[in-house]
C-alpha cells in the first residue's frame, strides 16, 4: 500500500531528524562529534534516490510473491492469523532480509545499489538513512 509507505515516511523524517540533531548535540557536548557537513548532505541525497529504494524492495516483493505462489496463505490462513504465526513471519522476513544483504555484498547488480551503505567513515543516524 503506497499511500501507507508515504504515511509513514512522512512521519519519520521529523522523527529521524530530531535524533540527528539530538546525536549531533551529544556529540559536541561531549566532545565526539561524528558529523561531518559534506557527509551528512550525502547520506540525505543518498536516502531520497527513487533507484536506490526500488532495486532491493521489488527484489525482495518478488521472494514474496514466489512463496505466497507456492506455499500460499489460503491453507495456513489461521496459522498467519495467530500470534505465533506473526513470530514466525517476523523470522522469515529477517532470514530473507539477511540474505538479501549477503548476497547485494557478492553480487555486483546488487551491490552497485548496496554500496552507498558503506561509504561513510562515520556512524551516525545520518548515515544509517543511506540504508
Amino acid at each position: 500500500n503506497e499511500q501507507l509507505l508515504n504515511q509513514i515516511i512522512l512521519l519519520a523524517i521529523p522523527i529521524f531528524s530530531f535524533f540527528m540533531v539530538c546525536e549531533f548535540l551529544y556529540g559536541l557536548a561531549i566532545g565526539k562529534n561524528t558529523y561531518q557537513l559534506n557527509d551528512a548532505i550525502s547520506s540525505q541525497a543518498k536516502a531520497t534516490q527513487l533507484g536506490y529504494f526500488i532495486l532491493p524492495v521489488f527484489f525482495q516483493i518478488g521472494a514474496y510473491e514466489l512463496l505466497y505462489l507456492h506455499i500460499g496463505a489460503t491453507s495456513f490462513t489461521h496459522f498467519w492469523e495467530s500470534w505465533y504465526g506473526w513470530i514466525g513471519a517476523f523470522f522469515i522476513y529477517d532470514f530473507l532480509d539477511y540474505w538479501l544483504h549477503r548476497i547485494s555484498h557478492q553480487s555486483a547488480l546488487l551491490w552497485g545499489s548496496h554500496v552507498v551503505h558503506h561509504q561513510s567513515q562515520l556512524f551516525n543516524f545520518s548515515t544509517a538513512l543511506r540504508q
